[in-house]
């Protein structure tokens, strides 16, 4: 049983990494433009600020988990 579980883990792991291979070009640009929004965010403050209000969004919804710590 184990080695059957192996070989259909195996088999959709290897479909999920052709779809990576495939599309590497496109998701190595675009993790690099979010790395660059998220500096950008950093060194003007706004990703403090972000945090603020996205904190106060969850909070309608009773979600702000840091409001219980």
């Amino acid at each position: 049983m184990p080695f059957l579980f192996s070989a259909v883990a195996f088999n959709a792991a290897t479909r999920a990494f052709t779809f990576f291979k495939r599309h590497y070009s496109a998701i190595q640009v675009g993790s690099g433009l979010v790395l660059i929004g998220m500096g950008y965010l950093v060194l003007t403050g706004e990703l403090f600020q972000l945090n603020i209000q996205a904190q106060q969004f969850l909070s309608h919804f009773n979600l702000n988990f840091f409001q219980s710590v």
